[in-house]
């Protein structure tokens, strides 16, 4: 056979192709290597660009906050200062001198623009509350006044023609009042007085007094000079035929000190909380009679307590936080207390509350001398006689600012700025104002991550309650309770999923048929098709009400469905040689029978545990207990049995588990398995009786704690439904990896003798570990990141409860409900973003130590 000449033009031709085809594949190399490094490169920084973007968002929710002074300095007018207030562009001041007269003054240039008498003449000034005066005389009547200075806009063409040259950016006074030029028009600042009649309180001097004004209600209380304590409640209704005229109703009441306590000194303050509900006498070394006020016709003494620890101390001053609920006690050693009511077991007072010591500020020194409280948080100025001023947070106790006078002149006043960007320090010849930034300090590590003591509150919790339906709300940001509930809602989910996606796996792949395994196989990858929020709204409303209905037939189907399928499969596996070939055949349609039978166990087995433990009805014997626990009583209704029943009832079933296992006596006997399967059973409630039996004898119940009132939408519901979602991902990729065992590891597991069951559980499954470990773990990301069927299925309810019939709130759906209503930058905003950032911390954690072991698991396949 004759040989081509390598020369010959058909053999260049040859080579040719060979080459360039060598080429295309060489180049196609490259390009595949750059296309996957940018892919790899790529999605690395996108997840480094989304955490460096959430931690940019968060980050100033830790910032430092400064304070400053600015640039400008008024001296107030002659006479002596005896109050001091800014308007909310801090441009204005009003103050109010020994003349009862309120001025209104230039910020820039302390020129007085308006003046109005805001104190009658022989009227002497008792309270200063928000722009609320007010003041008494030596017969027994007070005045009460509201100053302010009243804000209006008008258009370019409405202002004043001598005003037209002016600036924008730049103000004026002019007819009593001030015009500042802003880009779309004139802002008109006037000063409003508005004085009421006369309210006779008594027949003698009002020493103390104190009010409190609600929008259709005012309360008034005062000390007179003849030892007596009268209180005014004062209610306002608008003429349903006149709304110009405005009714009035007097409810009076009042106490003589001297039938009260044996001191004989008059009280140093009066102070009224609430919406005067409680009014405080307060002397001066701390002794405090707290008064129930509802109805002044029925004053009655609560409680009597001291204020202050220090016997060397005494009260200098006190003011209240937005609300008026809390209460700031500032004493001589330089110290401020917090107080307010709560309402523990045992409280001290006759009404069922007592007040407590909740925060403490400062470190001592210089005595306090003025404090103010902000009008849109809990922050307040305190300023001190050696002319330092401090700024605190009375929920986290943080230090938001510190500054101090520089002229060393004595200080008078301190005043928060409305908006919260500045402070007014009032000194006997000028006023000071400061540039405040304050930043979020609401929000500190201890506050997200520990309990903190809330107004209201028995004692420390953690508390996501970020809105309210008043001004006074106290935003409330701890995360513990988020984090707890997507731990929480992730364990049910994976409770319920992972035992049957892994024992759907090895079934399928070890025992299946393969003409079966290639219809299920897909059948069952379309279940992670169905989007979220489809299983979330099937869950709230048709699974949640359906559970609710028959909770004891599903909880005991836990049991009978397993032992009745377990059963059916002992009694195909020892049918004798002949049989078995045809039961092998149906063996999927055999045990599919035994579905209806477990079910109708499991309502019969339901119904008798409902009647002979649970009084007949399961979730009244829940909530039963819950409502005496919360009443404060230590009495239980119905028997604790049950409870522990249903609890250790896992733990018998696993010990008897262990315990037939390892039996011999059923060797040689037919039908051996049916019989260690009714054994088991019968181990495991044996041993779950007992226990029961002991711990109730012991007196424990898990009413209250482990189980407590039953919610329709729940943790149960959300980790069955949840299970359904994560089934399909954990089944799939565990199912592969089993699948991808070796078929020689197999065949020599079965020719040494082992089972088929020996060698899945032996052999295939611990070579498949790693990929075994990642379909769980990816379960797992998939559980902790659900959103739709947590927010539609769980009620939502950011609570710290073990209870699986109680609702709870992740931290995805925590940002899906509240991140579209949050105000941009304000605390709420940056706390959802960290709390993003924390979920995402979550599952980079998760993933970082599920590698590691999947590497440990890769390493021990590869050794088999």
């Amino acid at each position: 056979m004759a040989q081509s000449d390598p020369a010959s033009p058909a053999s260049y031709t040859g080579f040719d192709r060979k080459r360039t085809s060598s080429r295309r594949v060489r180049y196609g190399d490259a390009v595949a290597r750059v296309a996957i490094s940018l892919g790899g490169f790529g999605t690395i920084g996108a997840v480094l660009l989304v955490c460096g973007f959430l931690v940019w968002v968060v980050w100033p929710l830790f910032l430092g906050s400064g304070i400053e002074a600015t640039s400008r300095q008024a001296a107030p007018a002659t006479g002596e200062l005896h109050e001091v207030d800014i308007d909310p562009y801090r441009q204005l001041v009003w103050r109010l001198d020994d003349q009862g007269v309120v001025r209104m003054l230039s910020m820039e240039t302390g020129a007085e623009i308006a003046s109005a008498q805001a104190v009658p003449d022989g009227y002497d000034l008792l309270v200063s509350d928000n722009g609320w005066l007010l003041s008494g005389d030596e017969l027994g009547s007070v005045v009460l006044a509201e100053v302010r200075i009243d804000d209006s806009f008008l258009r370019a063409d409405l202002a004043p023609d001598s005003l037209a040259d002016l600036e924008v950016g730049v103000g004026q006074a002019l007819d009593n009042s001030w015009y500042f030029r802003t880009p779309d028009g004139w802002r008109r600042s006037r000063l409003v007085v508005e004085a009421g009649d006369p309210i006779a309180m008594g027949d003698s001097k009002v020493l103390v007094a104190d009010v409190t004004v609600g929008e259709d209600s005012r309360m008034l209380a005062a000390i007179l000079a003849d030892g007596s304590l009268a209180v005014r409640q004062i209610e306002l209704r608008e003429n349903p035929f006149d709304p110009d005229q405005v009714e009035t109703s007097v409810s009076a009441g009042g106490l003589r000190l001297a039938d009260l306590t044996e001191r004989t000194d008059q009280p140093a303050f009066l102070s009224i909380l609430g919406d005067g509900d409680n009014a405080l006498l307060i002397w001066a070394d701390g002794s405090t009679l707290r008064f129930d006020s509802r109805d002044p016709e029925e004053l009655a003494v609560v409680e009597q307590l001291d204020l202050l620890a220090d016997p060397t101390a005494s009260v200098v001053g006190i003011s209240r936080l937005i609300g008026r609920n809390t209460l700031l006690v500032a004493d001589s050693a330089g110290l401020v207390h917090s107080f307010f009511r709560t309402k523990p077991k045992g409280a001290r007072g006759t009404d069922g509350a007592q007040l407590d010591l909740v925060h403490e500020f400062g470190e001592g020194g210089s005595p306090v001398v003025s404090m103010s409280p902000s009008r849109r948080s809990r922050m307040f100025a305190v300023g001190h006689a050696d002319g330092k001023v401090r700024v605190w947070h009375g929920t986290s106790e943080r230090l938001v600012a510190e500054t101090s006078l520089a002229d060393g002149e004595p200080l008078l006043h301190v005043v928060f700025a409305p908006k919260e960007d500045g402070l007014l320090v009032a000194t006997a010849g000028s006023l000071h104002p400061f540039d405040l930034a304050a930043g979020h300090p609401e929000v500190t590590l201890a506050a997200l991550a520990t309990p903190v003591w809330y107004e209201g509150y028995e004692k420390p919790q953690h508390v996501w309650q970020s809105t309210g339906g008043t001004d006074e709300f106290e935003p409330k940001l701890g995360l513990w309770p988020l984090i707890f509930g997507t731990i929480k809602a992730t364990f049910y989910c994976l409770l319920f999923g992972v035992p049957l996606a892994l024992l759907a796996a090895i079934y399928t792949s070890e025992f299946l048929q393969p003409r079966y395994r290639s219809r299920i196989k897909p059948l069952v990858e379309t279940m992670a098709s169905l989007p979220s929020v489809v299983l979330g709204f099937l869950a709230g409303l048709v699974f949640a009400p359906f559970v609710e209905h028959w909770l004891m037939t599903l909880l005991s189907s836990l049991v009978t469905v397993p032992v009745v399928w377990l059963l059916g499969s002992q009694f195909v596996a020892g049918l004798g040689s002949v049989r078995r070939v045809s039961a092998e055949r149906l063996r999927l349609l055999l045990l599919a029978l035994t579905l209806p039978v477990a079910m109708f166990l499991a309502v019969q087995v339901g119904d008798l545990l409902e009647n002979t433990m649970f009084g007949g009805d399961f979730q009244a014997w829940l909530s039963e207990t819950s409502v005496a626990a919360n009443s404060g009583t230590s009495v239980v209704s119905g028997s604790a049995f049950g409870g522990w029943f249903l609890a250790l009832f896992p733990v018998g079933a696993l010990l008897a588990t262990l315990l037939v296992g390892r039996l011999t006596l059923f060797r040689g006997v037919r039908f051996d398995g049916v019989l260690r399967v009714l054994t088991g059973l019968g181990l495991a409630v044996l041993a779950t009786i007992l226990g029961a039996f002991c711990m109730t004898e012991m007196g424990f119940d898990l009413r209250g704690s482990l189980l407590d009132t039953y919610i329709q939408r729940n943790a149960l519901v959300v980790g069955i439904v949840m299970g359904f979602a994560v089934i399909p991902i954990i089944y799939t990729i565990a199912e592969d990896a089993l699948s991808a065992v070796p078929e020689h590891l197999r065949a020599a597991s079965l020719g040494a003798g082992a089972t088929p069951w020996q060698t899945a559980t032996r052999i295939v499954l611990p070579t498949a570990m790693s990929g075994v470990f990642s379909a769980v773990m990816v379960g797992l990301g998939r559980a902790v990141g659900e959103t739709m069927v947590v927010l539609m299925a769980t009620g939502n309810t950011p609570v710290l409860e073990l209870n699986p019939f109680s609702g709870l709130r992740t931290l995805s759906a925590n940002i899906a409900i509240e991140l579209p209503e949050a105000v941009r930058d304000s605390a709420h905003y940056r706390t959802l973003y960290l709390a993003a950032l924390v979920l995402f911390a979550m599952t980079f954690v998760l993933n970082s130590c599920a590698e590691v072991v999947r590497q440990r698991f890769r390493r021990r396949a590869w050794q088999l």
